[in-house]
């Protein structure tokens, strides 16, 4: 999906060309279909590849095994092609940080410096094999899921792998959430992806996941401790989708509702079937318990795109669908009825709606306007597939590139590509096996997925 004219013009001042950074996560473990790299959104500056599921990892053995066919096949469609693009290895430690001790020598944030040392090896081994170009690592407390004990050792597990990889010319960065890391080294990093926790997803009403007011204190915050061209703010990409209570009238004007949390919302939400690649919703987890959450389900820029899904084009909703934007949060949502029903006594009938919470061509124009306002070094897109063409689109109509497109490729708004591509490893605190790809689950229904 391409530009939509319909879209009101920008907010953001157009920058001058690779003058800031873009980053894209791509979550490759899905891969399990034909795999094309010519089909990869060239036109970002970084992609953040999330090559393994959670629990595919353990936290010290970076496994070597596997083939990992897709990593080997973008970066020789790479250098085939010249691009100019940087491949990161990126490691997600992310997860139930209440649970660490569990892991003892396991733990690469344990204050042993032989087991940190062993890491850093392992990490280093993997770049050296796959012909990478640095590493992201990313802050396991990044949600604030509880009290950790290890993050007096992040910061020296920083600076040990950053003086790794610079001894091999290579360069790290971490990704980073709400809080800002008291005592960290900032010159042992390129830049910090600072990815907001959409803080207001598990909540009893419907509305924005999070806020332009809440992303901009928390960016704020960083700023007071790390320059601002080092900051990269980190936006998602995936939509939300929740049931209202019945109430009377609509959500034209009004974004907030009491929320169904006894609903159990269906993969066939957008009128696709669990066995399409392409229209099917996927199951919400809580990013602290990784426990599903029945009443919320995820939709993908694919589905939320995709024919039978809400959106015609970037701003037209189709198939039922109503899309607003509300102009107080600076957020977009969109809703659809579920049903109607008449209340004995009373002449006004309760409609249940489904709601959409996501991000879209005119709402990411409010991110970028902040991110030049305030001279952040540029934006980090997470969960970035096909289908968020349009949002691509938007990005570089205000942050152009040029000098990094695959031969005889072309982009909808002008001269794109992508320079980085970050492979990123889910190495979560908890997780104990090695693998060589996504795990299948199955969900209470017997349908198969891979957790996201």
């Amino acid at each position: 999906m391409r530009w939509d004219p319909l879209c009101p013009s920008s907010v953001a001042t157009r920058q001058e060309k690779n003058s800031k950074i873009t980053v894209g996560y791509i979550y490759g473990y899905n891969y399990d279909y034909k795999f094309e790299a010519s089909a990869l959104p060239w036109n970002v500056t970084h992609l953040n590849w999330i090559a393994f599921e959670s629990d595919d990892t353990s936290n010290k053995e970076i496994p070597l095994s596997g083939s990992h066919t897709y990593l080997n096949t973008t970066v020789q469609y790479r250098n085939v092609n010249k691009i100019n693009t940087k491949i990161f290895l990126a490691i997600v430690l992310s997860g139930d940080i209440n649970i660490n001790n569990k892991f003892k020598d396991k733990d690469p944030f344990a204050s042993n410096t032989t087991e940190r040392a062993s890491f850093v090896n392992n990490v280093i081994n993997f770049v050296h094999k796959f012909e990478l170009d640095g590493v992201d690592l990313e802050y396991p407390d990044r949600y604030g899921c509880g009290k950790w004990n290890g993050s007096e050792n992040f910061i020296p597990l920083v600076d040990e792998l950053s003086s790794a990889l610079k001894v091999i010319s290579k360069t790290l960065s971490i990704t980073v959430g709400n809080n800002p890391i008291q005592g960290l080294n900032i010159g042992s990093t390129e830049f910090i992806n600072v990815m907001p926790y959409r803080q207001n997803e598990i909540s009893n009403t419907t509305g924005p996941s999070i806020t332009l007011d809440q992303i901009s204190n928390i960016m704020d915050d960083w700023s007071k401790t790390v320059e601002p061209k080092k900051l990269i703010l980190g936006v998602v990409l995936y939509g939300v989708i929740e049931l209202t209570m019945p109430i009377e009238g609509n959500l034209e004007s009004n974004s907030t509702a009491p929320l169904d949390i006894t609903a159990d919302i269906k993969y066939s939400v957008f009128g696709g079937s669990f066995s399409s690649d392409y229209d099917a919703t996927s199951s919400y987890y809580d990013v602290c318990s990784f426990k599903e959450v029945y009443y919320l389900n995820v939709g993908s820029c694919q589905a939320i795109r995709s024919k039978s899904g809400p959106l015609l084009s970037s701003c037209t909703a189709q198939n039922g669908w109503t899309r607003v934007f509300d102009d107080n949060v600076k957020s977009t949502y969109l809703y659809k009825v579920y049903n109607t029903s008449l209340v004995v006594g009373s002449p006004n009938p309760l409609t249940t709606y489904y709601y959409v919470t996501y991000e879209d061509s005119q709402s990411i124009q409010h991110k970028l306007k902040l991110i030049t306002d305030k001279s952040y070094g540029g934006i980090a897109l997470d969960g970035m597939e096909d289908g968020c063409e349009d949002m691509i689109s938007a990005v570089e109509s205000i942050f152009p590139l040029d000098g990094f497109n695959p031969p005889n490729t072309s982009t909808g708004s002008g001269t794109n590509a992508l320079s980085v591509i970050i492979i990123i490893i889910v190495c979560l605190v908890f997780c104990g096996c090695c693998g060589g790809g996504g795990k299948v689950y199955y969900d209470k229904y017997g349908n198969q997925y891979v957790r996201r």
